[in-house]
């Protein structure tokens, strides 16, 4: 399954052509991630948080989008409320930020606040300078020939390869809404629904 999934990634990167570029401005300089968490005997929550920006307004918002969008307030009440004998839970983070573009990926494996035990993957981009969230359509020219040619690749050449030690196997469609960048590359989250492993973990393409 990881020489599969490692072909899925380098065929993605090799696909994948995008330039998400700020205007010149050193406003972004002192801006920096720091990360806020929480603890206890059953796991943890570990968070990203924007900090340093000159634009207050701005990095309120981000600092909201990814409260809300990684669902944190949720899984900070998930962990006070673990006990013996359930899944615990473990919330992380990824990021970058480079001139102006930030980029978060939260992931939480362990028990869900629906009760169930699973993985997700939250994403949030944006680009300070602007204000603005980055879009699956800032990445590409042209988005639909991108994706179209992505998703014949993974169908022809990826999904066959697939083995019994997925849950859900279902590549087609990329997942266009949560993905996350860096200077050279962007991986694109899958639900646990659509792309996951029998022992619950879910997956990404980059």
């Amino acid at each position: 399954m990881k020489r599969v999934y490692r072909g899925l990634m380098i065929l993605l990167a090799v696909l994948l052509a995008f330039s998400v570029q700020a205007p010149a401005d050193a406003s972004a300089d002192n801006a920096k991630v720091t990360p806020v968490s929480a603890q206890n005997e059953y796991g943890s929550v570990t968070y990203p948080v924007l900090e340093g920006y000159e634009n207050t307004a701005v990095q309120d918002a981000v600092n909201r989008a990814i409260f809300d969008k990684a669902q944190i307030q949720s899984h900070l009440e998930t962990l006070n409320g673990l006990t013996d004998g359930g899944w615990g839970l473990n919330v992380t983070y990824r990021d970058t930020l480079q001139n102006g573009i930030l980029s978060v990926a939260v992931s939480a494996y362990g028990e869900m606040p629906s009760g169930r035990m699973g993985q997700t993957y939250s994403t949030v981009n944006y680009n300070l300078i602007t204000g603005k969230p980055i879009t699956v359509a800032d990445l590409f020219s042209d988005e639909e020939g991108a994706f179209f040619l992505m998703e014949q690749k993974l169908e022809d050449e990826v999904q066959p390869q697939l083995s019994g030690y997925m849950e859900n196997d279902t590549l087609t469609p990329i997942p266009r809404d949560n993905f996350f960048l860096t200077p050279d590359a962007v991986t694109f989250y899958y639900p646990q629904e659509q792309f996951s492993m029998l022992s619950g973990y879910s997956g990404g393409c980059t």
